[in-house]
């Protein structure tokens, strides 16, 4: 476990090398003053998908990374991080298909009650080429999040810990954390965004252990994201990407709440559905 990190690391540098070089070269140019700025790579004079595709590029290389490291060191099937047996995709593709779904409903009525809070920005060709880049490539980031937290961390604090409850909450706080450098931590504060990171950690744990397979939140997390590059995107979203609207940034306590009913609400959904454990469970003792 202390060695595989090396690995996600220097997988992380492979898939850098695209962008590193473009960056390199814009710098020598005097065009790398978006170098500071988190996500913003409009200063080094790339298109926004050949941006999105670069950054996501990096995640790839962490995944592989990820994978040497379970196969050679842990000698393991990768696929055990989903699930111990065979991975049930059909609730891969219900998850998504609910949050995403879900989503799109909410936003709607969001529009009719508001529609002077959205813009139409819709371009067809650079929408189009989007909109792949972001079917292909934002998968493997969320998997790569999902495999690395609620797959292999999750495993491995599980295996220590006297209850389940444990690992919950430790890569809750470390997924939140992960995300301290994105743009919106410095637009609404540490503090509400930890909220918002550490919350979404914690609901995707839960159903990880309650579902006992990762089937669940990795179609729910590749479905928020692939929506947040495509279908509505504001001007604080660490996704600076073609979509369809553009809406002002949303207030941060409404934000909070209604990400927090949402969720609640597709956790009842989803229990229903597949048949959860009790959340009882988590604070049982493991057997030896």
């Amino acid at each position: 476990y202390l060695i595989i990190p090396i690995f996600m690391f220097l997988g992380n540098i492979m898939g850098s090398f695209p962008l590193l070089g473009i960056a390199t070269v814009q710098t020598i140019k005097g065009n790398g003053e978006a170098l500071a700025k988190t996500g913003d790579l409009s200063g080094l004079g790339l298109d926004t998908n050949l941006s999105l595709f670069l950054m996501l590029l990096t995640f790839a290389g962490t995944l592989v990374g990820l994978w040497f490291g379970v196969k050679f060191l842990h000698k393991r099937a990768f696929s055990t991080l989903i699930h111990s047996q065979a991975i049930r995709w059909n609730r891969v593709a219900y998850a998504a298909g609910l949050w995403f779904l879900t989503t799109v409903l909410l936003e709607l009525i969001n529009y009719a009650l508001y529609p002077e809070g959205y813009e139409w920005v819709f371009k067809p060709a650079p929408f189009a080429i989007g909109f792949v880049v972001s079917l292909v490539m934002i998968p493997i980031q969320t998997s790569f999040e999902e495999l690395c937290f609620r797959g292999w961390l999750m495993q491995g604090i599980g295996s220590l810990a006297v209850i389940r409850a444990v690992p919950l909450l430790i890569t809750g706080a470390l997924f939140g954390l992960m995300h301290v450098a994105n743009p919106e931590v410095a637009h609404y504060g540490f503090a509400q965004m930890m909220i918002y990171y550490i919350g979404f950690g914690i609901f995707m744990g839960l159903i990880t252990l309650l579902s006992d397979g990762l089937e669940l939140s990795l179609g729910i997390h590749a479905a928020n994201n692939f929506y947040g590059a495509t279908i509505v995107s504001f001007s604080s979203s660490a996704l600076q990407t073609n979509t369809l609207l553009r809406s002002p940034d949303p207030d941060v306590t409404l934000m909070l709440l209604g990400s927090t009913i949402f969720m609640i609400g597709v956790y009842f959904m989803l229990s229903k559905k597949f048949g959860f454990a009790p959340i009882s469970s988590l604070l049982e003792k493991q057997a030896d």
